[in-house]
């Protein structure tokens, strides 16, 4: 694992520098998509018990009352 490890850190070192910025800016923006994907996943999971159905006929019922309720934070 070492030798694979030197071996490639002896080609990145070969590279030109404007192709060295390219891979390091092609790895973060790898390392960004996979930081969103696990943020995406982990917020999607909050919202399954939420009954859809209910929030919808709760916020139209609210609507049509004329009624605003007051925020409690």
């Amino acid at each position: 694992m070492a030798s694979e490890l030197e071996r490639l850190c002896k080609e990145i070192m070969r590279l030109t520098p404007t192709d060295r910025a390219k891979l390091r800016l092609l790895l973060e923006r790898s390392e960004g998509k996979k930081v969103k994907e696990v943020r995406f996943h982990r917020a999607a999971g909050s919202w399954s018990d939420i009954d859809a159905e209910k929030f919808i006929a709760e916020t139209y019922a609210n609507r049509s009352a004329g009624r605003s309720q007051e925020v409690l934070w």
